[in-house]
């Protein structure tokens, strides 16, 4: 079943390059069938997750708010079943309606940006949920014409930061590693990389970092078929994928400090560079200041500025990758192992434009 839907030029660019980003498909098709898979995988993974979804928002806001005034007694009309019952039936009936004026109105503005038009064909799954009638309000909003559907629903997924974006689309990995971290104990799955490279791991559980850039399996780790001790670690979502379910428990005691860590990580956020914190100090230019203020992917935060030197206690390696992009326009001024470190990068690189 083909199904034409006209994207803004924002929402088409951010599918594109999501395709590319997430590796969601490395096979050699073309773009019209990659394009078709990843707007079934976002469609079906967005249900109960995206207002575009009138009719299950609406349902979910009934179920929630009827099982809070259940808990909850009305003073006054406890006495009086029937009168309780009509009293609560009637609060409910004006959340969800004030809930489904809100997701229309959303929905309806989604709808109105228009740019390319994309050709998809839908998969059984989502064939299956369209010649249901799954969707009720959605018709009645659309006109009976699933494309407005499909749009609003792409058009809101893009509205998204990267790592909510992600979850979406990787939700079956997610729910793969989750039913194994849901385990009462702790049970050893195998995953592989992007590089081929096969890992034992522990999941504990999924945590974006402190930007919110990507999503990250914090786990303890192993390279498979070795003796090693597992260590904790965080592997970037979309760059593994499991392969195999040991079914085993762990065989070893996780060590304290490695179940420390991991809860600091899960409990506040995740620290990418796996290593502690020192002080760097770097002095700005204006220009460097100003382009610390607008990079913001692994930026370390500063913890006071004394006119143009700024003071960060973050890991050494995350100020290396960050202020590496800043060239001349931010000097390093202590630790001496990470201005030493630097200047020979810098000097290296610089003989090659030289030469």
């Amino acid at each position: 079943m083909q199904q034409r839907v006209n994207l803004s030029k924002r929402a088409y660019e951010i599918v594109l390059s999501d395709i590319e980003n997430f590796n969601i498909d490395k096979s050699s098709a073309g773009k019209e069938f990659n394009l078709s898979n990843f707007f079934c995988s976002v469609f079906i993974n967005s249900k109960g997750i995206l207002d575009s979804f009138v009719s299950k928002k609406i349902g979910d806001c009934a179920d929630t708010y009827y099982e809070f005034f259940s808990m909850n007694d009305i003073s006054g009309f406890r006495k009086n079943k029937n009168e309780y019952e009509k009293l609560r039936q009637r609060l409910v009936d004006k959340m969800c309606e004030a809930e489904k004026k809100r997701c229309t109105e959303h929905i309806l503005r989604l709808s109105e940006r228009k740019y390319h038009s994309v050709r998809i064909f839908l998969n059984s799954e989502l064939m299956s949920f369209v010649r249901n009638g799954n969707f009720s309000c959605e018709e009645e909003l659309f006109n009976n014409r699933f494309g407005g559907f499909m749009k609003a629903v792409i058009e809101e997924y893009c509205e998204l930061p990267y790592c909510e974006r992600e979850k979406i689309v990787l939700k079956e990995k997610i729910d793969m590693l989750e039913a194994v971290m849901n385990e009462d104990k702790p049970r050893v799955m195998r995953v592989i990389n992007n590089r081929n490279e096969i890992y034992d791991v522990v999941p504990f559980g999924i945590k974006s970092d402190l930007n919110n850039t990507y999503n990250y399996l914090i786990c303890l780790y192993r390279r498979s078929g070795t003796d090693e001790s597992f260590s904790p670690h965080g592997f970037r979502l979309s760059c593994i994928e499991p392969i195999e379910h040991s079914g085993e428990s762990m065989k070893e005691t996780v060590p304290f400090e490695h179940k420390r860590t991991i809860e600091e990580w899960l409990d506040n956020y995740f620290d990418m560079y796996g290593s502690r914190n020192v002080t760097v100090k770097v002095r700005f230019t204006n220009e460097g200041t100003r382009l610390y203020n607008r990079i913001k992917f692994q930026r370390p935060l500063f913890t006071h500025k004394e006119g143009n030197v700024y003071t960060f206690e973050c890991p050494e390696l995350q100020a290396e990758h960050y202020f590496t992009r800043l060239t001349g326009e931010a000097e390093i001024i202590e630790p001496n192992s990470l201005r030493e470190r630097l200047a020979v990068k810098f000097e290296k690189a610089a003989k090659v434009y030289t030469r």
